[in-house]
């Protein structure tokens, strides 16, 4: 399965963006915890940058992802400026402009907020220096007071979260069960003809050799 790279943005000194009521560290972590346990579920491997409120530099979750040798990145945010809707950040051509469009399709379908597009630049550390097609998802804004509302609803986070895990289903090919839904049993291959009849015969020849050693025994 793919191995996939977790990252809460800020965290620590560094608080991010904040609401009225929120600072972005939390609501990444959140998601991010979220995010990182559901993927497990459907068997992804996945490497977190952090799991508590710690702050960790930008040089060091790119480490952290490349060392690590994963196969894909994803970074959660939550926006700034008073705006409204998600975005998301890839760097332009190539499987990471893929993967960002097949995330914006899945948020788009599920969040109820305005689809602000994929942005393709080099503004941010952490799509440059890794090795693996990353994106860099920026949620909804956190000082818009709507925004915000959504962002700090545990129900609201978890439809953001099974949306993403739906794309990355997608992007490798793997069955999505919903949240509490246990995954459906693969297949198994139908008996070649005649392996019934086989392995009937090889039991009843199990049986005689045990009994004729049974006889042998008694013999004795």
């Amino acid at each position: 399965m793919p191995k996939g790279c977790s990252n809460p943005g800020h965290g620590g000194r560094d608080s991010g963006a904040l609401g009225s009521r929120s600072m972005e560290k939390d609501i990444n972590l959140q998601v991010s915890l979220k995010f990182a346990k559901r993927m497990r579920d459907h068997g992804f491997e996945m490497v977190e940058t952090r799991t508590g409120d710690r702050f960790v530099s930008l040089s060091d979750i790119a480490a952290i992802a490349n060392n690590a040798g994963c196969d894909f990145f994803q970074s959660n945010h939550c926006n700034a400026g008073h705006g409204h809707g998600f975005e998301i950040y890839a760097l332009p051509g190539g499987k990471a402009e893929n993967f960002a469009r097949v995330m914006e399709k899945h948020l788009a379908e599920s969040l109820g907020i305005t689809d602000r597009g994929v942005k393709t630049n080099q503004r941010f550390y952490v799509l440059v220096h890794t090795k693996m097609p990353a994106i860099l998802v920026e949620l909804a804004f956190i000082d818009n007071p709507a925004d915000e509302a959504l962002l700090l609803n545990a129900a609201w986070q978890e439809q953001a979260v099974e949306a993403m895990v739906k794309a990355w289903c997608e992007i490798y090919s793997v069955a999505y069960h919903p949240m509490g839904q246990a995954p459906e049993p693969e297949p198994q291959p139908a008996p070649a003809p005649g392996a019934g009849k086989a392995a009937l015969v090889q039991e009843a020849l199990d049986h005689l050799s045990r009994a004729g050693e049974i006889i042998r025994k008694l013999g004795e």
